[in-house]
């Protein structure tokens, strides 16, 4: 354990050791008292000699803290006046600063205190510092006795300024406190007003320890936030509203705050609330998916790749609410290599993108279940790299489901293959459900002006030959004719296909957007003269 590291610090100590646990290394080991003073009075400490910080000292606790707490009747506990100690540990026990030095004989305790996180946003990666102090009487501390516990304040600072010892007192198991004082096992040192720096030594707590040892404490001393505080007043306090939720740090929750973000575009927080359901609980498909598909959102491909890769490995549990691994059906994981292909296909990695398309229009037949967009996407990553016959068929399968976008892509693949007759009729099929864009009626003007400057028989599709580009932008369609064509060398400019679906999310899981079109192509018409033979 971590925390052994830092016991190992204190085995040895010879004396009666109590200790005093600060989330801040840079904080001094002073009390509340002081450092509420010093921030009233910046740079007080380091000008005012001794004898004026004990007035402004003694002032402070009279007329800030007891007499007013004395008129509000906070000074009357069972129908009976207390003592001015008994009175400061009280309003110190409820967040008031005082003189008290609290400090304690468990070390447990006070690494738990300096394992704590500041506040202070400025402060938040600070180490964290426990002091050690010897409060043996040879050391030069005393116990306050009985009788001494009943005398004024002003008294009992008289006594610090005329003695060279330092008091400490341990309050009696009574009033309002007890139940926290008995189980942080506290002792008050009395400041004097400042501690002596020779009278203590200081451990650091590293930051990035911090985290593990809290854990370590909570799960093998049974010591957190709950059993720390364990009163009313703590256990409210522990609840305030800049408390953590402990009762919702579960990986469930995680993964509904990330679809929140998600659903609203705050794709990096989605992603930090995945993570936190994913440390959780890491034997689960759906976290890895929808970090893939939030990592798409932000462009962080080879994120989602590696996530879809885990959300594959983990396919056996698809969901959190799935107590026990069991087979999930085809049809449900087809979106995890749906998604991966999408990703692969933004890198431009065309083959592998394809491959994934192939295994989930597997996974859907297996479940007699057809899905168009996985036909159209293929189709797209077929034309990227020139496989246009392939992309042809993909095409035509997800236009026979009702995919009327695919009618238009297919159309731009036909022109590709110099099937203009096919094209326009594409064209105008995808026109008749529904699919009324202007890119749309640009390429079918272009195809059918290029069908009637090349047409001279029948049902003759030109040679189209390319320029090299991946993917074709510049094509030539190239034509015998019997009379040259005034219309020879013009070039037409045709909009690209239609971009790709985006990932599937399933159920109420988000999804993502869709990706951009294909790249737009010019047809360049190239006649050849071919002049009818002679009679001669």
């Amino acid at each position: 354990m971590i925390i052994n590291r830092y016991l190992n610090q204190i085995n040895d100590l010879p004396g009666k050791y109590a200790f005093r646990g600060q989330s801040c290394d840079e904080w001094k080991f002073n009390s509340s008292a002081i450092r509420r003073i010093m921030d009233y009075h910046p740079g007080l400490e380091d000008q005012i000699d001794p004898i004026h910080l004990r007035q402004i000292y003694e002032v402070y606790h009279r007329k800030t803290l007891l007499e007013p707490s004395r008129t509000k009747g906070f000074g009357v506990e069972n129908g009976n006046n207390i003592p001015d100690l008994q009175l400061l540990a009280k309003l110190q026990h409820f967040g008031a600063a005082t003189g008290l030095v609290d400090l304690t004989w468990d070390f447990l305790t006070s690494i738990w205190f300096a394992s704590q996180t500041p506040r202070d946003e400025t402060k938040k990666e600070s180490d964290g510092m426990v002091f050690v102090v010897d409060l043996s009487e040879s050391i030069g501390f005393r116990r306050l006795t009985n009788e001494e516990e009943s005398l004024s304040i002003e008294r009992i600072f008289s006594l610090l300024a005329s003695s060279k010892e330092q008091l400490f007192w341990e309050p009696v198991n009574r009033g309002e406190a007890s139940p926290r004082i008995f189980r942080q096992k506290s002792v008050f040192v009395i400041e004097n007003p400042l501690m002596p720096i020779e009278s203590y030594r200081s451990i650091k707590i590293q930051f990035p320890d911090k985290e593990k040892i809290l854990e370590e404490l909570k799960d093998f001393f049974s010591i957190d936030r709950g059993t720390m505080f364990d009163d009313i007043h703590g256990f409210s306090s522990v609840n305030d509203p800049y408390s953590p939720v402990e009762g919702l740090e579960n990986a469930v929750n995680y993964l509904e705050q990330g679809k929140r973000f998600h659903r609203i575009g705050e794709y990096q927080s989605a992603v930090s609330s995945y993570d936190k359901c994913i440390d959780l609980d890491d034997n689960v498909s759906e976290p890895y998916l929808l970090r893939g598909n939030a990592k798409t959102e932000l462009r962080d491909y080879d994120g989602a790749i590696k996530d879809f890769d885990s959300a594959i490995q983990h396919k056996g549990r698809l969901y959190l609410n799935m107590k026990q691994p069991q087979a999930p059906a085809p049809y449900q994981v087809w979106p995890l290599y749906f998604n991966r292909g999408n990703a692969k296909f933004a890198q431009q990695n065309f083959i592998e993108a394809v491959l994934d398309y192939n295994e989930a229009e597997q996974l859907c037949r297996q479940a007699n279940q057809i899905i168009p967009y996985i036909f159209f996407n293929r189709g797209n990553a077929n034309c990227m790299q020139n496989r246009l016959e392939e992309a042809d068929k993909d095409f035509q399968e997800a236009a026979r489901h009702n995919f009327s976008g695919a009618l238009y892509n297919r159309g731009n693949t036909l022109v590709l293959l110099g099937r203009f007759e096919e094209a326009i009729h594409n064209y105008n099929e995808a026109f008749s459900n529904g699919y009324n864009h202007l890119n749309l009626h640009q390429n079918r003007v272009c195809a059918d002006l290029i069908l009637q400057s090349i047409r001279y028989e029948e049902g003759q599709i030109p040679q189209m030959s390319y320029s090299g580009h991946n993917p074709p932008f510049l094509t030539t369609a190239i034509v015998k004719t019997k009379s040259p064509n005034r219309n020879n060398g013009l070039h037409y400019f045709f909009q690209g296909n239609i971009g790709n679906m985006g990932n599937q999310g399933g159920a109420d899981l988000p999804g993502t957007s869709g990706f951009s079109g294909l790249p737009s192509f010019v047809v360049k018409v190239q006649e050849v003269f071919d002049p009818p033979e002679s009679n001669t």
